[in-house]
C-alpha cells in the first residue's frame, strides 16, 4: 500500500473526528464514541468505536452524526483506492461494520426496555462485554465514562444515573476505583434482564 495512501493522525480527547467523501478513518489506538444532535441541542450516543473499527461519510446516512475521541486517541486514514486495492482491509471493514451493526441492535433492544434502571444495567452489561478487562472477580471497564455519557446514551438524565449508581454500589455490585474507571462484579443481578448477550 503506498504510504500517501494511509495516513495516521492523532487527536485529543474531546476532538470531532473530520469527516471525508472518500477517504475512511480507521481507529488505531484509543476510543471513539458516535453520537448526534438533535435541533433542541438534544445528544444521543449512537455507539463507540474501537481498536480497527471504521469511520466515514459513507458509513452513514444522517448527516448530524459525528465521532469525538472518547480518550486521546491515534486513527489512520485510509484513501478509497486503498480500500478497492487491498482485500484485507475490505475483509476488516466488513467484520468492523457487523460489530457496530451488532452493537446498534443491542443500543436499540435497551431503548427499548421502560424502566430505565433496566437500561443502565444492561448498557454496563454491553460495556463490560466490549471494553472491560477481567481482574479476578471484577471487570475493570477500560475507559472512562461519565455520568453525562451513560444518561446520553439511555436517554436520562446525569442526575438520574447518579442516583442509580448509588443504588448499584449500595448492592455491592458496582463500584468506582481511583481513576474513576468503573468496576462491575461478575454476574450482576442484572445480567438475568432478557437482552442478547454481544
Amino acid at each position: 500500500m503506498d504510504a500517501a495512501e494511509k495516513i495516521c493522525h492523532s487527536f485529543l480527547r474531546g476532538q470531532v473526528i473530520p469527516r471525508y467523501s472518500q477517504d475512511i478513518w480507521q481507529v488505531e489506538r484509543g476510543v471513539l464514541q458516535l453520537r448526534s444532535h438533535t435541533p433542541e441541542g438534544t445528544v444521543t450516543v449512537l455507539g463507540w468505536l474501537q481498536k480497527g473499527s471504521f469511520w466515514g461519510s459513507f458509513m452513514t446516512k444522517l448527516e448530524g452524526i459525528e465521532a469525538i475521541a472518547l480518550v486521546d486517541s491515534r486513527l489512520v486514514r485510509h484513501s478509497a483506492k486503498a480500500v478497492k486495492q487491498s482485500p484485507s482491509l475490505q475483509q476488516e471493514l466488513l467484520q468492523q461494520t457487523l460489530q457496530r451493526l451488532r452493537q446498534a441492535e443491542y443500543l436499540l433492544a435497551i431503548a427499548g426496555l421502560k424502566r430505565i434502571e433496566d437500561r443502565l444495567i444492561s448498557l454496563l452489561l454491553l460495556l463490560k462485554d466490549e471494553m472491560g478487562k477481567s481482574e479476578a472477580t471484577i471487570t475493570r471497564l477500560r475507559y472512562r465514562f461519565t455520568h453525562q455519557h451513560l444518561a446520553d446514551t439511555i436517554g436520562t438524565t446525569r442526575v438520574t444515573v447518579t442516583r442509580l449508581f448509588k443504588e448499584f454500589q449500595q448492592q455491592g455490585w458496582l463500584k468506582i476505583d481511583g481513576d474513576r474507571h468503573i468496576l462491575l462484579l461478575d454476574n450482576p443481578e442484572g445480567d438475568r434482564l432478557p437482552l442478547p448477550r454481544l
